[in-house]
């Protein structure tokens, strides 16, 4: 699942996927069944570090469709290979990361943390 989930005040991670899942994809998920895979934290400013928390789900309800057109060009299943053009680079980044086997990372900050 690659959407953008934000959690609102009193709103746990999962519960925002569940809410973000049926509201841009028209597809209900169960939290239970929801698999956390991928954190990352992402500096956009200094007023504005964001932290991204990717789920899997291998069921649910409903036939994904574009429930929010206003927001979304399609939804649509892809290979891999074909990501970069459709997905946005905060997404493909975490996409790449898991499929090299990591769970975390940190994204856009400009300090080397390597000193």
């Amino acid at each position: 699942m690659s959407l953008n989930p934000a959690a609102t005040t009193g709103e746990s991670f999962s519960e925002a996927a569940v809410r973000e899942t049926l509201e841009e994809v028209g597809v209900q998920v169960v939290a239970a069944d929801l698999k956390q895979v991928f954190t990352m934290q992402r500096f956009q400013s200094d007023d504005d570090v964001r932290i991204d928390v990717f789920f899997e789900a291998k069921k649910w309800q409903g036939e994904p469709h574009k429930a929010e057109p206003e927001r979304h060009s399609a939804v649509r299943w892809m290979d891999i290979a074909d990501l970069s053009d459709d997905v946005m680079d905060y997404q493909l980044h975490a996409i790449k990361q898991l499929l090299v086997g990591n769970t975390y990372d940190e994204l856009g900050w400009t300090i080397d943390k390597t000193d």
